[in-house]
């Protein structure tokens, strides 16, 4: 049902007072004379002048009463501007006494007439020709134009409540039968091909980082139970999950993802921190052997002597050796022959300390 209301702008500063009637929202209303102050058409009389001068945030707006019928909303906005006299310009910027109102009459939309249609069918459209097609097609692929877009495209989506609004659009369009049919038709048939390397990257980088809430891990293992996966598909996902090949209950083979299959013969048995056995490919292990190796000896050549007892005497520097080590760091040493240089060094380095004992 359609409804009146009677409403006021007020200038806060002298609180003169604008009076006047609209089927509209007291906000669209007021960016309707905002508009119309700023445009040379119809802006040239109190009401437009003031807001130019005094800019529109000098004005507050009231609702002074909402109606059914448009005859009483005439007859109180008669009143009001009769009683408050804001047709003087000291009080107000009023220049009718107002009730006038008249409903806008309804238009019929012309397009809905077959001869316009026919009519307008005839008359080229210069924005329809090809050469108006390519030349907006090449304007909307330069990258300024990509950048307006996207620009513009985040500042809507940043409006509070503009994200919930959007979905709940697209989801009210999408549940529609007819929609579902024709989106089934259009993809009935097309195979999608492989995604290129540039949209892969892209996907992974929109979701590193990202972690399903319990809610959404929730929803997504209710939406897998009943449904039943290809049997090609089914033997992909253990042939991933899958690390050994056993027969009559012994491992045969271990499934490497560099070598593929490995006989237990060429790998690795180690353990778990629990204890269980853990089986490694050989030729994984070893490379990862010569690797390390490698590095070592690379960073051996780069450290000089000095530095390399520096790092060493810097990590051990508090530690303290355990009984056990202290006892075979003894037999290793008894079992050692010192070289006569050494002996030499030992033997200074005991007088320089007997002499400064005698000292004290």
């Amino acid at each position: 049902m359609k409804c009146w209301t009677v409403y006021c702008h007020i200038h806060v500063a002298t609180q003169r007072k604008y009076i006047g009637l609209t089927s509209q929202t007291v906000e669209k209303r007021w960016k309707n004379h905002i508009n119309a102050a700023k445009s040379s058409k119809g802006g040239r009389w109190h009401f437009p002048n003031a807001i130019r001068k005094y800019g529109p945030e000098a004005f507050e707006s009231k609702v002074l009463g909402k109606f059914s019928s448009l005859e009483e909303a005439n007859a109180e906005e008669k009143r009001l501007i009769s009683k408050y006299d804001t047709r003087n310009p000291e009080k107000g910027f009023n220049l009718a006494k107002g009730g006038g109102a008249q409903p806008h009459p309804i238009r019929k939309n012309p397009w809905n007439r077959p001869e316009y249609r026919a009519k307008m069918a005839a008359v080229p459209s210069p924005f329809h020709t090809p050469q108006a097609r390519a030349a907006n097609k090449a304007s909307l692929n330069t990258s300024e134009s990509r950048v307006k877009r996207v620009r513009l495209s985040k500042e809507v989506l940043a409006r509070p409540g503009m994200k919930e609004k959007l979905s709940a659009i697209s989801k009210e369009i999408h549940a529609r039968p007819e929609v579902k049919a024709r989106m089934s038709a259009a993809f009935k048939g097309k195979k999608r091909g492989p995604l290129s390397s540039n949209v892969r990257d892209k996907i992974r980088a929109s979701n590193t980082g990202k972690k399903h809430t319990a809610e959404s891990r929730l929803k997504m293992s209710l939406m897998q139970i009943g449904k039943k996966r290809p049997s090609e598909i089914v033997e992909r996902i253990a042939q991933k999950v899958r690390k050994y090949v056993t027969e009559n209950g012994r491992v045969i083979y271990k499934i490497c993802r560099v070598h593929g299959l490995v006989s237990v013969n060429d790998c690795h048995i180690g353990k778990y921190g629990s204890g269980n056995p853990r089986i490694m490919c050989g030729f994984c292990v070893r490379a990862r052997g010569q690797e390390l190796r490698r590095r070592m000896s690379a960073e051996k050549v780069k450290l000089s002597s000095e530095e390399r007892g520096a790092r060493i005497s810097a990590a051990l520097k508090g530690r303290k050796l355990s009984s056990e080590h202290r006892a075979k760091l003894s037999v290793a040493n008894r079992l050692r022959k010192t070289s006569q240089e050494t002996k030499e060094k030992l033997s200074a380095a005991l007088k320089t300390s007997w002499r400064k004992r005698q000292a004290l």
